[in-house]
């Protein structure tokens, strides 16, 4: 029974420590900040990239100061035009913040490149002590 107990416990720990990695909106303090959140969102929204796709894809947008996502341009196609289209698609759905206040940006120009990758999300590694048991 402790041992799943202290199973239990670490995997809480595990998962508290790679939720805590995300970023909020309300976290967002500098321009920088912005980036690394359009980042995550973008990461989070796109599509697994399945094997009939031949490469990865290329993809530039642009974002104004209210967070509307615009011009969006496949700069490599994946060589699928059905997962491309599932991107542009879930690239649409994102709904971004304004730019931090203070911020004399007027668009922010972004270009992602999507890897090939599974939906599988490793956690951080947490050290758990030895336990005797």
């Amino acid at each position: 029974m402790k041992k799943i107990f202290y199973l239990l416990l670490a995997l809480v720990i595990a998962t508290g420590t790679a939720f805590a990695a995300k970023m909020f909106p309300d976290d967002i303090k500098t321009f920088n900040d912005y980036e690394k959140y359009v980042e995550q969102e973008l990461f989070d929204k796109t599509p697994t990239a399945f094997s009939y796709v031949k490469r990865q894809i290329i993809y530039k947008l642009e974002i104004d100061p209210t967070g509307k996502i615009s011009n969006y341009q496949v700069v490599q196609s994946s060589g699928s035009d059905k997962y491309d289209a599932k991107v542009q698609e879930a690239v649409n759905s994102v709904v971004l913040p304004a730019f931090p206040k203070k911020s004399n940006v007027t668009k922010l120009t972004f270009t992602y490149d999507v890897e090939k990758r599974t939906n599988v999300q490793i956690p951080v590694s947490v050290k758990v002590p030895k336990l005797k048991l």
